[in-house]
């Protein structure tokens, strides 16, 4: 009698994967990658600069951006960035460094400039959001004001880099707010499910004590301007703790001018780096995807709607090449001894077969 029912499990589990995978969209891992020449390091992003350029961004112990090394270069390019764009705030200011390279619509280096202040209030975090021009060496502030918490960490902004959103986010807790060259704003706008719903300002500029808000992060604007991405995952109200972040997370389309959330996806668990393709066609994840949980790149279908593999593996920064043919990705060095990995390799993945999907 035990076989039997272990037998029947096994069909129903066979049976449904077969729907999963039929109905929920994905296909065979389409590309192998291939190891970049690239040493393996400490990296907090990736950017291509050219059509055969990518510049992979070294980070120091505390997180700061010191440079960029390219493919089959033994130079490493240091950033000729000043300790500070803020002077009148961070005058006298320690732990001074640049965060979370991300190259802008107009070929700039988008960071965020971090210091903890020496004056008054004494050990206060402040941040601001700066462009880095690589040909004149210039640096200049984006967004006139500080960012208002210092858990901001992520930012988008659109084709003429004239508005963006930014995230706060946390891990357990998460949202997302406007940012122009005057100043940032919270947005305006509810997300829901049809059963469940939030509202990201109420996490704004400092999150809410209760549990009745869910987590958004990840905004990544349309190279045509059309569309904003981001994960949500409504899982998290009425949770706690680590439960929080453990649930489904989904992804939402918003028109930029009518800023009315629409649910697109789901059945993604522990996602992050959401990027688009050059031609606004496809989306390229991390996480972990469907009833297997198999943690790895992924590649959204706008057309078909469909969710197809690139690789498995614990990735942790993307970046989609100008032709839209490849993907760069870092990937933590195997056998790493670490918990928490601090030395990277870079790798390439073909994409231009899905691509014609």
């Amino acid at each position: 009698m035990k076989k039997n029912s272990a037998f029947t499990l096994l069909i129903l589990y066979i049976t449904l994967l077969g729907v999963s995978l039929s109905c929920g969209q994905t296909t065979k891992l389409s590309s192998p990658g291939i190891k970049m020449n690239y040493p393996s390091a400490s990296y907090s992003g990736l950017g291509w600069l050219s059509e055969t350029e990518l510049a992979a961004f070294a980070s120091d112990e505390d997180g700061g951006v010191t440079g960029y090394y390219l493919e089959n270069n033994d130079h490493f390019y240091p950033l000729d960035l000043p300790p500070s764009v803020a002077e009148l705030d961070c005058n006298g200011a320690e732990d001074i460094n640049y965060t979370h390279p991300s190259i802008l619509p107009d070929g700039r280096l988008g960071l965020i400039n971090s210091c903890i202040s020496r004056g008054d209030p004494p050990g206060q975090k402040r941040q601001y959001m700066v462009a880095y021009n690589f040909q004149t060496k210039e640096s200049q502030l984006l967004v006139n004001e500080p960012l208002p918490n210092y858990l901001s960490n992520g930012f988008t902004w659109n084709p003429k880099v004239t508005q963006g959103l930014a995230q706060i986010y946390g891990g357990l807790d998460g949202t997302i707010y406007w940012i122009t060259s005057e100043g940032v704003a919270p947005v305006d706008f509810t997300i829901s499910d049809g059963e469940r719903s939030f509202s990201p300002s109420k996490d704004f500029p400092n999150f809410s004590d209760d549990n009745d808000q869910g987590i958004v992060f990840s905004p990544a604007w349309s190279i045509d301007g059309k569309t904003i991405a981001y994960f949500v995952t409504l899982d998290a109200i009425g949770r706690s703790g680590f439960s929080r972040s453990d649930g489904e997370y989904k992804i939402f389309f918003m028109d930029p001018v009518e800023q009315k959330p629409v649910f697109i996806i789901g059945e993604i668990y522990h996602p992050s780096e959401l990027i688009w393709s050059p031609d606004s066609n496809w989306l390229a994840f991390i996480g972990e995807y469907s009833i297997l949980k198999t943690h790895g790149l992924w590649l959204y279908s706008i057309s078909s709607r469909k969710i197809y593999p690139v690789a498995s593996g614990k990735f942790e920064n993307i970046a989609w090449s100008t032709d839209g043919t490849k993907i760069a990705a870092t990937i933590c060095e195997p056998n790493h001894p670490n918990l928490l990995c601090d030395r990277y390799e870079v790798w390439e993945f073909d994409v231009s077969s899905i691509n014609q999907k």
